[in-house]
């Protein structure tokens, strides 16, 4: 574990550069880092980062295993979903996905480049929408971001009813997404408090970068989200390339 550390420290200071924070409107969003330890800790961000120098500056103290951010905007993301019985104030009704080849059939990265294609045509063909971002995990998957999705039919609700209404709409989507046989992880789709890896980071198991794409079908890991030398994702991470072919 401490190698792992010291080559994810060498990656956040030399190689994370202000170039590659690309999340739009950083001071309204939740950070969370779990960070190198025995115990799995996580530890939230309690400052609001305003702007790229600021959170690079936290993965280069902090260098998370894993780094984590909310894509929906909450005006107080300090403390979001902080206890069972706070609720914070939804800004934005962003809507993304999760796709996990384990969760596939057959459960390959070629059926998850596939299904994940399937659901960005679905969508631009069904509501006129192209995703905003797309971004390789990291380790079986991508992850797929439409940052304002229906904010404006959701953010007239009081801060309650804009949890239910999200959660209401989100569902619906995905039950047009299981008629079509495009298969997401659906508690991530439908959960507004959901935290998801921050792009241009580091997968923990991997080592690989969570890396922004245009292409997903000619997406290569070994090509496009390399971090290391591809050895040291061999021999420190006992990454399998095969599994990417």
């Amino acid at each position: 574990m401490k190698y792992r550390f010291q080559l994810f420290k060498h990656y956040y200071q030399e190689s994370y550069t202000l170039e590659k924070v690309v999340l739009p409107d950083l001071k309204f969003r939740h950070f969370r880092f779990q960070l190198f330890s025995k115990r799995n800790v996580f530890r939230r961000l309690v400052d609001i980062i305003t702007s790229p120098s600021q959170l690079r500056g936290k993965l280069v103290r902090y260098v998370p295993m894993n780094a984590y951010f909310t894509p929906v905007k909450w005006l107080n993301p300090i403390y979001v979903s902080h206890t069972k019985d706070e609720l914070d104030v939804m800004l934005s009704a962003p809507l993304f996905f999760d796709i996990d080849m384990q969760s596939l059939s057959p459960p390959t990265f070629s059926e998850a480049k596939a299904d994940t294609s399937r659901l960005i045509e679905f969508l631009e063909e069904e509501y006129g929408r192209r995703a905003d971002m797309i971004v390789f995990s990291g380790r079986q998957g991508f992850h797929v971001y439409f940052w304002d999705w229906d904010g404006s039919k959701i953010l007239g609700f009081n801060c309650r009813e804009r949890i239910v209404e999200f959660r209401r709409r989100r569902n619906a989507i995905l039950e047009s997404l299981r008629k079509r046989r495009i298969f997401v992880d659906e508690k991530i789709t439908s959960d507004p408090f959901r935290i998801m890896k921050i792009p241009n980071t580091l997968h923990g198991k991997t080592g690989l970068v969570a890396t922004p794409t245009s292409n997903v079908d000619r997406f290569a890991p070994r090509k496009e989200a390399l971090a290391f030398d591809v050895g040291v994702h061999e021999r420190i991470f006992g990454l399998d390339w095969e599994i990417y072919e």
